[in-house]
């Protein structure tokens, strides 16, 4: 399992959203609207179950101790 922060998400939407000419073009391949994909690059909400699986992420609950700031939304 490998654990990532909030921006490296962040940063690996920006990636796949790169490898399109359009930004619509990105989110009719995730299969969402252009304001789900823009709010969850922007960090403004947590990406979708679709944006997450189109890079390659998956969201779970766990439970930790001691978790840096930087792995909290």
């Amino acid at each position: 399992m490998i654990v990532y922060t909030k921006q490296e998400v962040l940063a690996k939407i920006q990636r796949y959203t790169d490898q399109f000419k359009f930004y619509t073009d990105a989110a009719k391949a995730i299969g969402c609207t252009d304001a789900q994909l823009s709010q969850a690059r922007s960090g403004e909400t947590p990406p979708s179950p679709k944006i997450l699986r189109a890079i390659g992420v998956e969201r779970i609950k766990v439970y930790a101790s001691k978790v840096e700031d930087k792995y909290r939304d």
